[in-house]
């Protein structure tokens, strides 16, 4: 479980510093949020079990945004329900809930930034998405049952960045013609009816 631990430390520390990366080529201002122990933020923040996201960044057309950096396996978007091959990511609930109370408490957006990994190494791109579309795909059983403990957004909807290249930071539902989110919240709609 050590070993574990400390490959998933690595691999946490690499896709921040491809982050970081990220926001250089940009020209993005961003500083790092501590994250360890004993680090101290405000006292209204602590008691609402509030999430540090890990970077606040200047982003010229959006202002100051929240990114929480995550490294996550590659899968299929609710293959198990959906019944169709669309490639997915995964954001964990708590993770997720604990976000969207900052951004309410702070009114500043949060968004995330997420690069896929595989057997404990980067692979792949970045994929960016604020909460707002993450939200799309939020179920009530992800507010009231504890076992929905992981979010699956399908990767379209992110904003994919490519290694070398700059961030891009539209959001993709905007240009949506598939519009993934309707379709899957009627789906659930109709199986719940039954």
């Amino acid at each position: 479980m050590l070993k574990q631990n400390a490959e998933w430390n690595e691999l946490e520390k690499e896709s921040e510093q491809c982050f970081q990366d990220f926001c250089d080529r940009s020209n993005l201002q961003w500083p790092y949020i501590i994250q360890d122990k004993g680090v101290k933020f405000s006292k209204s923040l602590y008691e609402a079990e509030g999430k540090r996201p890990d970077y606040l960044v200047t982003i010229p057309a959006l202002g100051t945004v929240f990114f929480d950096v995550k490294a996550k396996k590659d899968g299929l978007f609710y293959e198990d329900y959906y019944k169709k091959n669309v490639p997915g990511l995964t954001i964990d609930t708590k993770d997720f809930k604990k976000l969207e109370k900052l951004q309410q408490q702070t009114t500043i957006n949060v968004w995330y930034a997420i690069f896929s990994h595989l057997d404990n190494k980067l692979v792949g791109n970045c994929f960016v998405a604020p909460l707002n579309v993450i939200s799309k795909f939020v179920l009530w059983e992800h507010i009231s049952d504890t076992r929905w403990k992981f979010i699956q957004i399908p990767k379209q909807c992110f904003n994919e960045c490519s290694k070398g290249k700059k961030i891009e930071l539209k959001v993709k539902c905007e240009e949506c013609s598939r519009k993934l989110c309707i379709e899957f919240q009627n789906k659930i709609g109709k199986e719940r009816i039954k």
